[in-house]
């Protein structure tokens, strides 16, 4: 007679798994319905400024970049781990936007099965545990994560959030110092990725409580299927150790925030947005991610912050969530779940629920609920298990609910995920699903001016500007499209504007300038170039706009300082290369000027000083030794 787990050879077969089959399926499913987001493109929200057109990530992932990535503020708060996987993508891929999207996918994919396998180890529920992972995987408020590539921050960060939570609970299975350590090394690595994780360490403080029970004698009460009890009681030694334990990650935590706080430039002060209106903003955005859970339609990128918010809005919401958080723990130890993924969601939302913000801030965002809505999935799922524990028709009932729900939120996100395949589709939808919704028409006019349509971004700019009319980036905007269509003086008196709006706004300063150099005043252009660079030191394009000028008017080596500077900021700017060829070849340097060439050819195979240098010295004989500049 064969036993079930032996061949007709006599070798043993090994015992089925069921969660390595329902982690793999798991992990098809988001392939399946994320797959579009090999088409998208890089967008006109950060993608550009972070990608794109940033030379130290285009560098890929030399010392210095990596230095850089680690040096302070850049576009936002400390995430140097994030900057390097943008520089190692660039490093694999090129600028192929198909590829670094599927790099946020594969990151989205490792993250659901890491927290099946997580919640798995925690409770020992695999089906809970695997319900739990396929809300989060294929919820299309996730699609927002998961489809912009400048949200690499977020899936990464998530990633190691999960391999946190999958770590410790193998340490709490068998406590070594070798586990310990490695769910440290874990948090850190999240944090360099992204400071969102700095409220895991009372995450774990509530899985300690549920599914753990390592806050209360053993014995103490009901007990899971691992040997694990959990009581009403806390406290005792139990309690005391899961808090030492928590020490070293609250350390990383709170050296996160300090880095965070000191390399984030433009926080928006009371004066802008008052306190009372950021906790009124926080209580309904609470309410906001509840109901967008439950009916995700009408998702979009950027949902704009209220001028005010209805007093009735106030009140529903402080009594809805008043009245779950009562509900949940007058649940008590009957459905401890409940507690333990309330509190989640309630917590994790703290960092980014617009107490304190910076740059520009939105009433709600999908991507902040990524990590957050996890602890209402479990409340869900467990729900849902504790449903089909009941009689036949009850768990049938159950069962076929759970699967339904599963299958028109993963159709609803794959219908999601197109939206993202462009800027124009981005921004353009939107704008159907919002109101007064600013940002989104920038952001369209942004995306077709790049494609040769200045008219049009036009029309989308002053729309902007009929809901934001004190914004000097909507009307710098508004200049560059009119200078595109060389309407010099109403572009320049959108840049006089903005400059009102903003004597400091250092940009608007150098297209003031390049527009009065195309209308011929060289002089007044070369005085606001000199202004900006007050400003802004360090810009790259006011250097070489007054480098180019300088050189012009024949002062070439006043022209070479200005383009040197472009380099130190920029080391991979092409234009500044073939400009420095260009004056070493009229200085009569012409191995110089060919090295500088090679150079900006190498970075753009089209650019036009460098090709035009080469042809001159091609044509010209060659320079008398006795004759040429010796310069130094």
């Amino acid at each position: 007679m064969i036993s079930p787990n032996q061949t007709d050879k006599g070798w043993t077969r090994p015992p089925a798994r069921p969660d390595v089959w329902i982690a793999l399926g798991l992990a098809t499913l988001v392939l399946v319905v994320y797959r579009q987001v090999v088409l998208c493109d890089f967008v006109h929200f950060d993608d550009i400024k972070y990608v794109v057109d940033n030379s130290r990530v285009n560098g890929g992932m030399t010392a210095g970049n990596i230095r850089w990535a680690f040096s302070g503020h850049h576009l936002g708060y400390w995430t140097p781990l994030a900057w390097m996987s943008h520089m190692l993508d660039v490093a694999m891929f090129g600028m192929a936007p198909g590829l670094h999207h599927l790099t946020n996918l594969l990151l989205h994919a490792a993250s659901s099965v890491l927290l099946l396998l997580g919640l798995k180890r925690l409770s020992g529920n695999l089906w809970a545990s695997a319900l739990t992972a396929a809300l989060f995987a294929v919820h299309p408020m996730n699609v927002e994560s998961v489809a912009w590539v400048a949200e690499r921050k977020n899936v990464l960060s998530t990633f190691f959030w999960m391999l946190t939570v999958f770590t410790y609970a193998g340490y709490c299975m068998r406590p070594r110092a070798g586990r310990y350590l490695a769910t440290l090394a874990a948090f850190a690595l999240g944090l360099l990725a992204k400071p969102m994780l700095v409220t895991l360490p009372f995450v774990l403080l509530l899985l300690d409580y549920w599914p753990l029970g390592r806050l209360t004698p053993a014995g103490a009460g009901p007990c899971l299927p691992g040997g694990v009890c959990f009581g009403a009681r806390l406290g005792g030694p139990q309690l005391r150790r899961a808090l030492l334990e928590k020490i070293p990650f609250l350390i990383l935590a709170a050296a996160s925030i300090v880095l965070s706080l000191s390399t984030v430039d433009r926080v928006i002060t009371s004066e802008a947005v008052p306190l009372g209106l950021r906790l009124a903003n926080a209580l309904v955005s609470y309410v906001h991610y509840i109901g967008r859970m439950v009916w995700p339609a009408d998702l979009a990128v950027f949902y704009p912050f209220p001028q005010a918010i209805p007093v009735w809005q106030i009140i529903g919401a402080v009594c809805l969530l008043g009245a779950i958080t009562v509900a949940v723990l007058a649940s008590g130890m009957g459905r401890p779940y409940l507690a333990v993924g309330w509190f989640w969601f309630l917590g994790t939302l703290v960092p980014v629920i617009g107490l304190v913000q910076w740059d520009l801030w939105p009433a709600a965002a999908d991507r902040f609920a990524y990590v957050p809505l996890v602890g209402l999935f479990m409340i869900g799922a467990w729900g849902i298990t504790d449903i089909a524990a009941g009689p036949r028709k009850v768990r049938f009932a159950a069962i076929s609910a759970a699967i339904l729900m599963l299958a028109g939120l993963s159709v609803q996100a794959y219908r999601q995920v197109p939206t993202w395949r462009s800027s124009r589709s981005l921004f353009g939808h939107a704008l159907r699903v919002t109101e007064r919704n600013w940002v989104a028409h920038n952001n369209l006019g942004i995306a077709l001016a790049d494609d040769g349509r200045p008219d049009e971004a036009v029309v989308q700019y002053r729309l902007a500007l009929e809901i934001n009319p004190g914004n000097a980036l909507l009307q710098c905007n508004l200049g560059l499209a009119l200078a595109a269509q060389e309407h010099h003086e109403p572009a320049a008196a959108a840049f006089r504007q903005a400059l009102r709006i903003d004597p400091r706004f250092a940009a608007a300063r150098v297209n003031l300038g390049n527009v009065l150099l195309a209308s011929g005043r060289p002089q007044q252009a070369k005085e606001h170039y000199e202004a900006a660079l007050s400003i802004d030191p360090d810009s790259a394009e006011a250097h070489y706009n007054m480098g180019s000028l300088l050189r012009c008017h024949g002062y070439p080596r006043e022209a070479l300082g200005h383009l040197a500077r472009v380099l130190k900021v920029d080391p991979l700017n092409a234009k500044a290369y073939g400009k420095i060829g260009m004056i070493m070849m009229e200085l009569g340097r012409e191995e110089e000027a060919v090295r500088f060439f090679d150079r900006a050819l190498a970075l753009e195979p089209r650019n036009r000083d460098a090709l035009a240098g080469r042809r001159r010295l091609a044509a010209q004989p060659p320079t008398d030794p006795a004759t040429e500049d010796q310069t130094p």
